[in-house]
């Protein structure tokens, strides 16, 4: 086939209109429905490990301003300045513990994100409990402990609907999870705002201090 006929037959391909309505057989169908769940469960997973990296950058954050400042504040509080700025102590001490506790109170804040909080919607579920780790030690045990056993006949007989309210069971989880992450990273981060502000008025004391003082 010439290069014209070629290029002709690939315009008609792309100008037919496809059919949307075409129907799935009922394998591809459960196929496509299991491929979309672990799809969202998979986006539930990197969603909530997102907010684990900002908590993580977060407490990094803080750390790195209160050891500078804690440096510097060592130093400064340690000065008696000039007669007319003597206020200038008292004032860097009263900024530097409302630093320390505002920095206390979004480490709090950023560390509870770490929590974990299992099957916390729902603990009587009807899934299978199959994917989370607590869930299945829980569910397959015997009066010895946990049963391989158990899991395995479970697992043996699984049907595609069990897999899938499995996957819906830990999506609903995980996206409570997250939403849980997400409002404490908030008020961790509007707590952070704040502590920028008091850092950068108890570090000028600080250095007003130091100066003021020769």
């Amino acid at each position: 086939m010439s290069l014209p006929k070629v290029e002709e037959s690939i315009r008609e391909i792309q100008q037919a209109e496809i059919p949307l309505d075409i129907p799935f057989s009922s394998e591809a169908l459960a196929r496509t429905r299991l491929d979309f769940a672990q799809r969202c469960f998979t986006n539930a997973q990197e969603l909530t490990r997102l907010m684990d990296q900002k908590a993580n950058y977060i407490l990094a954050a803080v750390g790195l301003l209160t050891a500078a400042l804690g440096s510097l504040a060592s130093r400064a509080l340690e000065i008696t300045p000039d007669a007319n700025w003597l206020w200038l102590k008292p004032a860097g001490a009263v900024f530097t513990v409302a630093y320390m506790l505002i920095a206390f109170a979004t480490i709090y804040n950023a560390t509870r994100v770490y929590i974990a909080t299992p099957h916390s919607l729902r603990p009587r579920t009807s899934a299978p409990g199959l994917l989370f780790p607590l869930m299945l030690l829980e569910r397959f045990r015997t009066d010895t402990g946990p049963d391989e056993e158990l899991y395995f006949d479970k697992l043996s007989v699984l049907t595609p609907k069990d897999i899938l309210r499995d996957y819906s069971n830990q999506i609903v989880e995980i996206s409570n999870i997250y939403q849980s992450k997400q409002r404490r990273i908030n008020l961790s981060i509007g707590l952070f705002r704040g502590l920028i502000g008091c850092w950068i008025i108890t570090l000028l004391l600080l250095l007003a201090i130091i100066v003021l003082s020769h």
